[in-house]
């Protein structure tokens, strides 16, 4: 059916592939993307690497190396890359702010080149290659291996004297070997970064779907190792666990409030916007490779049609507009589902302060105990669930639906 479109006017947008790729939409949509693994990242590092910086930093792994490279001949070196970009002089999230940046630079480099035509690719393999070779190995040929050269040219005539390098000359591999260390250690620390960048840019589905397993992957590696049971065998046997578990459930929840209401802690605050942003990068990371993916399958009739390149741009602005909205009110909804049951004692004991039924319930141990969070959010489900049947959801949508200017056009 949709091959049999016909062309009804011809406006000045179109929607082919390579028009529609650089359109402000799409732009907006993968930059909020961008911006939203970075800042999961970063909330992700301040949560589980900071506070074992002495054990899984990669400063630390760094300042190792660098005090092993030292250890070769004795001689005091520094490595190669500046502090501010391997992190070396950053305090706190500061240690991230370089890697962080080149990895984005990185994975963007990466999209970019998956765009150019094959020729282009080759060439840009083979310059890298000999890029990477005369790194590794320049100092030493034009050095040593020019000596032997020529030791070689004068080899038939009988007055070769061919031998090893010498200490100085094996020295010079050391700068270069470091210099790739480094890249290969912040490439692997930020590898959901540079992966989840090559995947919004370059449009790789895969890509952005790999880097948000990364992450889950280590987060389900933490919740196992700081897992109660573990930790109670580790000190069994006269041993301390280097890891520290997350201690949400005993946060002050005066950090983010609500009509005069703790809802969360900074801890929890930040495990709540580390979720959001999460749904926010597969979202519209995916969002920018579907729409994408429509407009590349639309008949060429209607690429030109101004109408279809109208309800296109409708499309990407409901999808920003139901971004910013309905993650907000799930954050929201998130943080007092989590302090339910404290919202819940506090407006009995504030409507009924003397009664017996507020003292037993502020007696009550139950929603205090390990899974007072479960019980909490359960409550909320179950107050919301009912909620429905007094609240008409779907005339107060509509209604905002009609109010939308957006929609108006």
């Amino acid at each position: 059916m949709a091959e049999e479109v016909s062309l009804q006017q011809e406006g000045t947008r179109t929607l082919h592939i390579n028009k529609t790729r650089r359109a402000w939409q799409i732009l907006l949509l993968q930059g909020v993307a961008t911006a939203s693994l970075i800042w999961m990242f970063v909330i992700f590092v301040d949560l589980y690497i900071i506070p074992q910086a002495d054990l899984m930093g990669h400063t630390t792994l760094l300042q190792t190396i660098d005090d092993q490279a030292d250890t070769i001949d004795g001689s005091e070196r520094s490595l190669p890359l500046p502090a501010w970009l391997s992190g070396m002089n950053g305090v706190g999230k500061g240690v991230f702010l370089g890697p962080v940046i080149f990895a984005a630079i990185y994975g963007y480099a990466l999209a970019v080149k998956g765009f150019q035509t094959e020729k282009r690719k080759r060439r840009i393999r083979m310059i890298t290659a000999i890029t990477i070779l005369l790194l590794l190995l320049g100092r030493l040929l034009m050095g040593y291996g020019l000596v032997m050269l020529w030791e070689l040219i004068q080899w038939p005539f009988g007055n070769a004297n061919f031998r090893p390098p010498t200490e100085e000359e094996a020295l010079t591999l050391i700068w270069p070997l470091l210099l790739f260390v480094q890249f290969i250690v912040l490439l692997v620390y930020t590898l959901p970064v540079w992966l989840g960048t090559r995947g919004i840019w370059g449009l790789r589905r895969s890509s952005i779907r790999s880097a948000f397993i990364i992450l889950l992957l280590l987060l389900t590696i933490h919740a196992l190792i700081t897992w109660d049971f573990i930790t109670a065998l580790i000190s069994q046997n006269g041993q301390s666990l280097p890891i520290q578990p997350l201690n949400s459930q005993v946060d002050n929840p005066s950090h983010i409030s609500l009509f005069g209401l703790g809802l969360a802690g900074e801890q929890q605050f930040k495990l709540v916007l580390f979720a959001v942003f999460f749904l926010i990068y597969i979202e519209s990371g995916y969002g920018a490779v579907r729409y994408l993916d429509y407009a590349f399958k639309l008949p060429e009739a209607c690429k030109k049609d101004p109408e279809y390149v109208r309800q296109f741009d409708n499309l990407i602005t409901g999808h920003l507009w139901h971004t910013v909205g309905f993650f907000s009110i799930a954050a929201i909804a998130a943080m007092i589902s989590m302090r339910f049951n404290e919202i819940l004692l506090d407006l009995v004991q504030s409507s009924l302060p003397m009664s017996q039924w507020s003292l037993q319930l502020g007696e009550s141990l139950e929603l205090e105990l390990t899974y007072g969070l479960v019980i909490s959010a359960l409550l909320f489900f179950a107050a919301a669930a009912l909620l429905r049947f007094v609240v008409p959801w779907q005339s107060v949508f509509g209604f905002l639906e009609k109010m939308n200017p957006i929609r108006r056009r």
